[in-house]
């Protein structure tokens, strides 16, 4: 028998509703069969088409959020790749290893950021509490740090452009151009850049720091300052503290992973925003002598900057003793 649309919605909402065949099939006067066959039809309609069979089973997919989650703890880089042979699914193409992470994890470039552990923080946490109850003479304290500079600029060049005329910059190739670069920040609010030797040990450093970079200080503050390093190899090794003290310099304590407490810092942001303004730089003279001018700019132009830098440290030793030893937003 065939049956009109108006009457087959009808028997549709009345199962929806009863949840019964027979009760339909009595209310409507339809036998029972005909009744089953229009709410399966329905049902066939509303559902579509059945997709693909998966090619992964539970026991695949509990290998691959297992293996991954593994991975991640441990710091490890994780690729399709990986996945697929770690986890033994040679059965199943890259392919779908990677559709399989893209469905409950996101693949993109991993953020760098400095990893404090309990010890770091404790640190931290500790000598921040000392040097806010009983601060340092901060009008004698110069604090420096060491940064490369590259001919191509930083990684994190960025600049506003047309979406049809995007401004291309020119990778370095073969290493190319660059400087290593000492700088140190004065309390009287004055920055000085030395360049330094491409690779240097101990030795190396301190021959520099004796011949060029003390002598300079010293012909500004005389013996009167304590001088802060972050703790590289080639500064607190054994042979440099015993040079330095044989120097008669006096070296803060400092503690690790601590560039958010170096106020030199935020002087390498100003110079590479002006260096880096412009056009790219083809040797090491030319990048030296904008680096150079660059550094005189800042300490005619920017000079309140520099002072209002050193007023930070307090600001940002009780950050970091509120954050228990974590970085604090400088």
């Amino acid at each position: 028998m065939a049956l009109s649309e108006d009457l087959r919605e009808r028997i549709g909402s009345a199962y929806r509703e009863m949840k019964s065949y027979r009760k339909v099939s009595s209310l409507f006067n339809v036998s029972h069969n005909t009744i089953k066959k229009v709410v399966l039809d329905d049902y066939k309609k509303d559902k579509g088409k059945p997709g693909p069979t998966p090619k992964t089973t539970r026991r695949d997919e509990r290998k691959l959020k297992k293996t991954t989650s593994r991975m991640l703890r441990n710091g490890e880089r994780v690729t399709a790749r990986k996945i697929q042979n770690e986890c033994g699914l040679l059965h199943l193409s890259l392919r779908t290893v990677q559709r399989r992470l893209a469905a409950s994890n996101s693949y993109g470039k991993a953020k760098k950021r400095i990893v404090l552990w309990r010890e770091h923080k404790r640190l931290r946490q500790q000598i921040a509490e000392e040097w806010i109850v009983s601060p340092p003479d901060w009008n004698t304290l110069i604090f420096t740090d060491e940064k490369r500079f590259n001919s191509d600029g930083p990684d994190s060049w960025m600049s506003w452009m047309p979406k049809n005329a995007p401004i291309s910059r020119n990778r370095r190739q073969q290493g190319g151009p660059s400087l290593q670069v000492w700088g140190a920040l004065l309390p009287n609010a004055m920055l000085i850049v030395f360049q330094l030797p491409q690779r240097s040990d101990s030795s190396g450093f301190m021959q520099f720091m004796q011949n060029e970079a003390l002598p300079t200080i010293r012909n500004i503050f005389g013996d009167s300052f304590v001088l802060q390093q972050d703790n590289a190899a080639t500064h607190c090794s054994r042979y440099s503290r015993e040079k330095f003290a044989e120097l008669g310099v006096q070296l803060l304590p400092w503690p690790s992973r601590s560039p958010d407490l170096n106020i030199i810092e935020n002087c390498w942001s100003l110079l590479s925003e002006i260096i880096y303004d412009g056009r790219q730089f083809e040797n090491v003279k030319d990048l030296w002598q904008a680096i150079d001018k660059a550094v005189t700019y800042i300490n005619v132009e920017k000079r309140d900057v520099l002072f209002k830098l050193y007023e930070s440290i307090p600001r940002r030793l009780v950050e970091c003793v509120k954050l228990g030893g974590g970085l604090t937003r400088y």
